[in-house]
């Protein structure tokens, strides 16, 4: 699950949920959501977690499931 990865990252930086919140432009219980997998990743938040976290999250992101998203965004 890329929300782990999140924040087994964001802890070995030792950076708060509020802190990444802010840099994200996000309240802390938003990104509270989005660590704990209430809201999928979108691909705004995954380069700027990218960007914050300095680590590259797209290689953790299953190819199917970005597809899925992107078809069903393209029918509805």
């Amino acid at each position: 699950m890329p929300q782990t990865l999140i924040r087994k990252v964001r802890e070995q930086r030792n950076y708060t949920q509020d802190f990444v919140a802010k840099q994200m432009g996000i309240s802390q219980n938003a990104y509270s959501k989005i660590e704990n997998g209430y809201t999928q990743l979108t691909v705004k938040h995954i380069k700027d977690l990218s960007k914050i976290l300095e680590v590259s999250l797209m290689k953790y992101i299953s190819p199917t499931i970005f597809i899925q998203k992107v078809l069903i965004k393209t029918i509805c």
